[in-house]
C-alpha cells in the first residue's frame, strides 16, 4: 500500500490581512519506513520501544492508573489495535517489560528482607520465580522511581538494582544482582554508603555492555554541602561480576531515572556530565571519554555545540543519548525557553556534528524523550511524552528518523510566479509571489503551507499522491493549472518533484482592505485603537485615505500619523501602498466617564479609499454593493441602505429589523439604483435595533450588511446595553471594518475575547460567522519577548485563518498540530502591555449545537505559561439572522395590563387570532420560557416563579410574527 506524509511550513493564510511572516519548517507525522512523528493516547510514562516483525511494539503507563499497557503498530507507526493492559494478577509487583514481550514483576517481601522476581509471559503465565535475600538484619528502601529497577542486556541477562537499610550501622546501601534469562543467579554486589552519608539513598545505575559486562555508576550525596560530586564512581565488571576498573568521576547527567554512561565499541568508557549544583545540573553539558584507569581521553561541550541552534537558551537538556552501532551518539536536545525548541542530532564521541534535525511539531510544547532504539534497517526511533500547552494530559509520542536524520526522503518544491507574458508558464525572471497559500490534500487529510519571500515553497514528503491547490489573496488573480497533482513513487534516484504555479493578473488595479481593533474600552481614560491596511491588488494604490467614523461616546485625542477632519470623519492620508504591502497606525480616543453608559456597546468604523472594484462583471456580479449605516436621530433610529456600486441591485433580496433579539420587521428589498439610498425608521424605545440584509450576490470579498444601533435613549425607558457585540457588525462594504467594544469602568479585562460574543447564554452564532479572537497581555515588568499560543479548536477551519492587527509588530506561524503561534519582541524597550488579533471561521460541516471552546497560553521570556480565560460559541440558527420570510407583514403592538405586573397580566390582541396562534414569552436574552396557545383576543399570562425583570411577548401565526409587546414583572 502506498502511504504518505510530509514536512510543511505553515504560515500565512489568505485573508484581508497581510503581515510580516515568520518562515519556519514543520514536520507532520509521516508514514512508510523512512520516518514519521506520531502521537497516541494519554500516558504518564513511555517504558519501552522494540522492533517486531512488520512493525513496532510500544509499552507505556496510561493515566490515571498505574497499570502498564502495550500495543503494536505497523512499519509506519500506525496503531493496529487499542492498547492492552498487562495482566493484573501480579498483585503489588512492579512490572518491567522485556524485549521479547515477557515482563518481570518485582517486589520486596518477607518484611522487606527479600527481593522477589517473577518472569511472566504476556498472558500472565508464570515462567519462573527467584528470591534474593538482602540479609536478616537489612530492610529494603523503596526508590522514588519504583522499587527494584531492572536493566536488560542485549543477550537477555537481567540486572536488578535497589537499596536497603543496614540495621547494623543504620546506613542506606545499594545492591546489584544479575540473573540470566532463565532466572539463574550469576553474581551480586553490595555498595556501602560512605560514612558522611547515612541518611538518604545514594544513586546507582547499571549499564549493560556488549561484552556481557556492566558499568555501575554510583553517586553519594554529601549532607554538608550542595555538591553532588563528593563520592561518584564508575565500576566496570566483566560478565561474572569481577572488577575490571574503578575510578572517580564528576557529577553525572541525569534524566528520568537514567544516567548516561557506557562503553564505546573501541573500549573507551563514556559519560555525559554537567556542572554540579548550584550552577546546574542542566548547564554546561559535556561528553567525556575515559580509559579503564579513569584518565580523560576526550571532552566535547554539548552546550556549546548546539546553543546557536537552540537560540542560546541556557536551559539546554539532553534526553536519552542513543549509542548507535557505528559508535556515534544520537541526542534528543531541547530548551525550556518561552517557545521551546527540540532537535535531534548525531555526533561523534569527539564532538563532531554529523547531522541535526529540528522537530518543529514538538516545539512550543512540553516534550520528554524516554527511550531510543536503533532498528535493523538503520533507522532510529525515540518514544516519550508530549503535551499540548492547554491540555494537562501527556500523549505518548513516537519519532522515527532515517539514518541521515531525515524523516522524509523526497522534496515537493516549486514557485508561484506572476505570469507577465500570459502564457500560463513560469518563465525565467518572472517575479515570485510571496505569502500565497498552498493547500495540500492526500488521502482525506489536508495541510497548508505558504510561499516564501521569493515565491517558492519546499516540502519534504514521502511516497503518495498529492493534490496541490494555490489560493490567491484577492479576486484580481487567476491561477493557471490549479489544482495540480503529483505522485511520488519509491525511487532513490529521484528526490525532487517540481510543481510551479503561473498566476495571471486579471486587471492592473489595487484592492484595499482595512481593519481596526482595540483590546478594551475603559471609561474616563484614553484608549488606543490600532488600524491596519493592506493592498491585496495587482498594482500600487495611490492617494490612499483611511477615514474613521468615531462614536459620540469617544473624543479624539491624538494619532501616530497626521490627520485631517472632513464631514465629521477623521481622515488619514497614507499615500501610496504597493501591491502586497501593508501599513498601520494608532489613534487615541478618550472615553466618556458617564455611569449611564457603563456596559454599553461602542462602535467605531474604518473605511479605506480607493474603494472601487475594477472588474465590472466578475463572477456574474451585477456591479451593485449594498452598504448599511445606522443613525440615532432624536427619538427615532434611522437605517440607511445605500448602493455604493455601479450596477442596479438584484430585487427581492431579504432584510430584517430586529428589536434586541426579536425580529420586528422583515421583507424584500426593491432594486436599488447606484448611489440611491433606502431609509428605514423606527421609534427609539431604548431597545437595541439591528438592520440586516442580504448582500448583492458575487460581490468580491463581500459580507452581509448588519448594523446595530445601541444607546439611542428615550426618556423614561431603560436602554438595552451590550447587545451589539453579540452579533457581527459590518457595513457590507469590502472596504470597511467596524469594531464594537463594551464600555467598562474598571476591573480586569479578559485576556481572551471574541467578536461576536454570540446570542443568549449559549453564545449562538451561525456556522458561516467569522470569529475575531483578541488575545491581550499585561505584565508588571517589561519583558523582551511574548509568545502567544492558541491551540485552535478542531471545529475551526484553519484555511480561513486571517492574521489581524496588533499592538506591536509580530511574526506568526501555524504548527503542524494546528496551534497558532504569535511572536512579539522588543529587545530595546521591552513589552509590558499589548494584544494580537486574528479571525477564523467554523468548518462549514460543523453540526448545529456544537460548542466551540477556545483558550490561549501566554509566554513571557523564560517564565512559565499563563493561560487566558476561556470563551465559547454554540453553532445554531436561533439568532436575529435566522431564516427570513419573503413576505412583509404588519406587526401589531400587543396591549398588556397591568404592566408592571406582580402575579399575572392580561394580553389583548388587536386582531382575531387564527387557528394555531401562540403567545411566546422570552427573557431579556431572547430565550424561550413559555408557549401559550391563543384562541381569543384576551389571554391571561401568569408569572409563575419567574424573577423580576423585563420580558418579551410575541404572537405568532403558524410561525409568522404578527404582534409584539413587553411586560415587566415587579
Amino acid at each position: 500500500m502506498t502511504m504518505y506524509h510530509l514536512l510543511l511550513r505553515l504560515l500565512f493564510t489568505p485573508s484581508k490581512y497581510l503581515t510580516t511572516l515568520f518562515v519556519g519548517v514543520f514536520f507532520l507525522q509521516s508514514t512508510h519506513a523512512q520516518g514519521f512523528i506520531r502521537f497516541y493516547p494519554e500516558s504518564t510514562e513511555a517504558i519501552q520501544l522494540r522492533e517486531i516483525p512488520g512493525g513496532y511494539n510500544l509499552v507505556n503507563r496510561e493515566a490515571p492508573g498505574m497499570f502498564w499497557t502495550y500495543f503494536e503498530t505497523d512499519i509506519d507507526g500506525r496503531q493496529n489495535a487499542p492498547p492492552q493492559q498487562f495482566p493484573t494478577n501480579s498483585g503489588d509487583f512492579y512490572l518491567h517489560p522485556l524485549q521479547n514481550g515477557d515482563f518481570l514483576a518485582t517486589d520486596y517481601q518477607y518484611d522487606d528482607t527479600v527481593v522477589v522476581v517473577r518472569r511472566q509471559d504476556p498472558s500472565g503465565s508464570l515462567l519462573w520465580e527467584y528470591h534474593f535475600s538482602l540479609g536478616e538484619s537489612n530492610e529494603a528502601v523503596v526508590d522514588a522511581v519504583g522499587g527494584v529497577q531492572v536493566r536488560e542486556s542485549n543477550n537477555g541477562d537481567l540486572y536488578l538494582k535497589g537499596h536497603f537499610e543496614d540495621e547494623f550501622d543504620l546506613t542506606i546501601d545499594a545492591f546489584v544482582f544479575k540473573l540470566n534469562a532463565e532466572g539463574q543467579f550469576i553474581w551480586s554486589d553490595t555498595i556501602n554508603s560512605p560514612e558522611f552519608f547515612p541518611q538518604y539513598a545514594p544513586y546507582i545505575d547499571v549499564n549493560p555492555l556488549e561484552d556481557n559486562g556492566v558499568l555501575i555508576l554510583y553517586v553519594a550525596y554529601n549532607n554538608t554541602s550542595t555538591q553532588l560530586d563528593d563520592y561518584n564512581t564508575i565500576t566496570r565488571k566483566d560478565a561474572f561480576g569481577q572488577d575490571l576498573a574503578e575510578f572517580e568521576v564528576p557529577f553525572f547527567y541525569y534524566s528520568y531515572g537514567r544516567t548516561y554512561t557506557g562503553a564505546l565499541p573501541d573500549g573507551r568508557i563514556f559519560q555525559f556530565i554537567a556542572d554540579p549544583f548550584p550552577n546546574g545540573p542542566y548547564t554546561n553539558i559535556r561528553l567525556r571519554t575515559y580509559d579503564n584507569n579513569g584518565a580523560v581521553l576526550t571532552e566535547a561541550n554539548i552546550t556549546n555545540l548546539f546553543q546557536s541552534a537552540l537560540d542560546d537558551d541556557p536551559a539546554l537538556s539532553v534526553s536519552y543519548p542513543l549509542l548507535t552501532q557505528d559508535g556515534h551518539f544520537v541526542l534528543p536536545l531541547s530548551t525550556q525557553q518561552t517557545a521551546p525548541k527540540n532537535i535531534i542530532a548525531k555526533i561523534t564521541p569527539e564532538g563532531q556534528v554529523l547531522w541535526q534535525q529540528e522537530l518543529l511539531p514538538l516545539s512550543n510544547k512540553s516534550t520528554l524523550f524516554q527511550q531510543g532504539k536503533e532498528f535493523s534497517d538503520g533507522t532510529i526511533g525515540f518514544i516519550g511524552l508530549w503535551s499540548p500547552i492547554t491540555e494537562p494530559a501527556n500523549r505518548l509520542m513516537f519519532v522515527k528518523l532515517g539514518p541521515d536524520g531525515n524523516i522524509f526522503p523526497y522534496n515537493l518544491t516549486g514557485i508561484a510566479a506572476r505570469d507577465e507574458n500570459e502564457n500560463c508558464f513560469v518563465d525565467t525572471l518572472e517575479p515570485g509571489l510571496p505569502g500565497w497559500i498552498l493547500e495540500i490534500n492526500a488521502e482525506q487529510e489536508t495541510w497548508f503551507t505558504t510561499t516564501d519571500p521569493n515565491g517558492e515553497y519546499n516540502l519534504q514528503a514521502d511516497t503518495g499522491v498529492y493534490n496541490l491547490h494555490l489560493t490567491a489573496p484577492g479576486y484580481l488573480w487567476e491561477v493557471c493549472d490549479n489544482p495540480q497533482t503529483v505522485e511520488i513513487l519509491f525511487n532513490p534516484d529521484i528526490t525532487d518533484y517540481v510543481r510551479n504555479f503561473s498566476v495571471e493578473a486579471l486587471a492592473d488595479c489595487p484592492f484595499m482592505q482595512v481593519d481596526i481593533a482595540s483590546p478594551y474600552l475603559l471609561a474616563g481614560t484614553d484608549n488606543t485603537y490600532f488600524v491596519q491596511f493592506c493592498n491585496l491588488g495587482t498594482s500600487a494604490a495611490t492617494d490612499v485615505v483611511v477615514s474613521i467614523e468615531p462614536n459620540p461616546v469617544l473624543e479624539f485625542v491624538s494619532a501616530s500619523i497626521p490627520h485631517s477632519i472632513s464631514n465629521g470623519l477623521l481622515e488619514f492620508h497614507v499615500g501610496e501602498v504597493a501591491a502586497g504591502d501593508c501599513g498601520h497606525f494608532s489613534i487615541l480616543f478618550s472615553a466618556a466617564d458617564d455611569p449611564d453608559l457603563y456596559g454599553q456597546s461602542v462602535c467605531v468604523t474604518a473605511h479605506i479609499r480607493p474603494d472601487s472594484i475594477c472588474l465590472p462583471g466578475f463572477g456574474g456580479w451585477s456591479g451593485a454593493i449594498l452598504e448599511a449605516r445606522g443613525i440615532c436621530d432624536g427619538d427615532s433610529i434611522r437605517f440607511e441602505l445605500r448602493n455604493i456600486g455601479h450596477g442596479i441591485s438584484t430585487p427581492s433580496l431579504e432584510y430584517i429589523i430586529a428589536d434586541d433579539h426579536v425580529i420586528m420587521y422583515q421583507g424584500q428589498l426593491p432594486a436599488i439604483q447606484p448611489n440611491d439610498v433606502l431609509t428605514f425608521s423606527a421609534a427609539a424605545t431604548g431597545a437595541s435595533r439591528r438592520f440586516s440584509a442580504e448582500q448583492e450576490p458575487h460581490v468580491p470579498a463581500s459580507v452581509m450588511p448588519s448594523i446595530q444601533v445601541e444607546g439611542c435613549p428615550t426618556e423614561g425607558a431603560e436602554n438595552s446595553k451590550g447587545v451589539a457585540i453579540q452579533t457581527p457588525n459590518q457595513t457590507g462594504s469590502p472596504f470597511s471594518d467596524t469594531e464594537c467594544l463594551i464600555l467598562f469602568n474598571g476591573g480586569q479585562a479578559p485576556t481572551l475575547s471574541a467578536d461576536p460574543v454570540g446570542v443568549t447564554s449559549q453564545h449562538l452564532i451561525e456556522v458561516a460567522t467569522e470569529i475575531e479572537y483578541l488575545i491581550q497581555f499585561q505584565v508588571e515588568n517589561p519583558v523582551h519577548q511574548v509568545v502567544v499560543v492558541d491551540t485552535v479548536p478542531a471545529y475551526l477551519d484553519l484555511s480561513t485563518f486571517a492574521a489581524g492587527p496588533s499592538s506591536h509588530p509580530y511574526t506568526w506561524n501555524i504548527g503542524s498540530d494546528g496551534a497558532l503561534y504569535f511572536y512579539l519582541q522588543d529587545a530595546e524597550n521591552g513589552l509590558q502591555e499589548g494584544f494580537v488579533q486574528f479571525a477564523i471561521k467554523p468548518k462549514s460541516a460543523t453540526p448545529e449545537g456544537t460548542v466551540i471552546t477556545n483558550q490561549a497560553a501566554l509566554y513571557f521570556d523564560q517564565l512559565e505559561p499563563e493561560l487566558t480565560n476561556t470563551v465559547f460559541h454554540t453553532i445554531g440558527t436561533d439568532t436575529v439572522s435566522a431564516t427570513l420570510s419573503p413576505v412583509i407583514h404588519p406587526i401589531e403592538t400587543l396591549r398588556i395590563w397591568p404592566n408592571p405586573a406582580s402575579e399575572y397580566t392580561l394580553v389583548t390582541l388587536p386582531f382575531v387570532p387564527k387557528a394555531g396562534s401562540v403567545l411566546l414569552l422570552r427573557n431579556a436574552l431572547g430565550q424561550l420560557l413559555r408557549e401559550t396557545p391563543v384562541s381569543t383576543t384576551v389571554v391571561r399570562i401568569f408569572r409563575g416563579n419567574l424573577p423580576a425583570g423585563l420580558y418579551w411577548l410575541e404572537c405568532r401565526e403558524k410561525g409568522k410574527l404578527v404582534g409584539t409587546g413587553k411586560v415587566v414583572w415587579k
